[in-house]
């Protein structure tokens, strides 16, 4: 499992979330309304937890929160995994497009036979890295190596 940093928005939408150790935390719920600073509750290792609304832990830094992201493996090298669902209508998502300098191609999805026809090849990325990291490993360069 890789980790990105904590985005609350994402996370109470129902994005993936983990601790720093990996713990995958679960139906996450927002408290505005409470004067205690960790207004963030969720069920950890089966037992409810509570954060900050900046994903902080109150008692040790392996249970801060990250947004969790599967990888996939293409030609030996980890990558974030594409998207598996359609998106939401004019969602902004990247492809791997090796014909193009810059190793991508951004599009809105629109629900089009192109755009599930590319969900359906796994190659839909909501990050242009994730897609350029797509590009790269499938030509044989190491996407976590920096370009010279």
């Amino acid at each position: 499992m890789k980790k990105l940093p904590f985005d609350l928005e994402k996370a109470l939408a129902g994005k993936k979330v983990v601790t720093r150790d990996g713990r995958e935390v679960t139906e996450l719920h927002l408290f505005n309304n409470t004067k205690s600073m960790y207004q963030l509750l969720g069920c950890l290792d089966g037992m409810l937890d509570s954060w900050t609304d900046a994903g902080c832990s109150g008692r040790d830094s392996t249970s801060d929160l990250f947004m969790g992201y599967n990888i996939k493996t293409v030609n030996g090298f980890e990558i974030a995994a594409p998207e598996s669902k359609p998106l939401e209508e004019d969602t902004t998502y990247f492809l791997p497009e090796l014909q193009l300098q810059n190793l991508f191609m951004e599009n809105d999805w629109c629900d089009s036979s192109f755009d599930n026809l590319m969900l359906k090849r796994g190659l839909v990325h909501l990050t242009k890295e994730n897609a350029i990291a797509h590009a790269k490993a499938m030509i044989g360069i190491d996407p976590n190596e920096e370009e010279k």
